[in-house]
């Protein structure tokens, strides 16, 4: 399997247990010059951009770690062009920035973590 098709299970199965928890999905690979956000939800006032990383198990990459200081700017400035872009005022949200770390094994998704306010857009 590709990687590309791999990623893209891993964000399909984050969106579906974001819908479980009760979270509306705005937007999927929404994507602006130098940067893509995986998904955009919302549940009542919780706006959460969400940064999907799927491995295979085992795998030396950690999901979680491979969210470097310079991709949690990008994600902060993609989000911002999200909200002013789609007349989302930040003010009107509790804005979160999520990580879920995907496990896949044998094209099947093995395992989510999702660790919400995974960082903030202060740091």
């Amino acid at each position: 399997m590709k990687a590309s098709e791999t990623g893209a299970r891993g964000e399909a199965a984050v969106c579906r247990y974001l819908e479980q928890q009760g979270y509306t999905i705005l937007a999927r690979n929404y994507r602006i010059p130098g940067g893509e956000l995986d998904a955009v939800a919302y549940r009542g006032a919780e706006l959460c951009f969400v940064e999907v990383k799927t491995r295979r198990p085992g795998s030396l990459a950690d999901g979680m770690a491979s969210v470097s200081l310079r991709k949690r700017r990008l994600l902060i400035r993609a989000a911002q062009e999200f909200c002013m872009r789609e007349e989302m005022n930040p003010d009107n949200w509790f804005i979160r920035f999520d990580v879920a770390a995907v496990e896949m094994q044998g094209g099947c998704v093995f395992s989510i973590d999702y660790l919400e306010n995974a960082f903030t857009a202060d740091s």
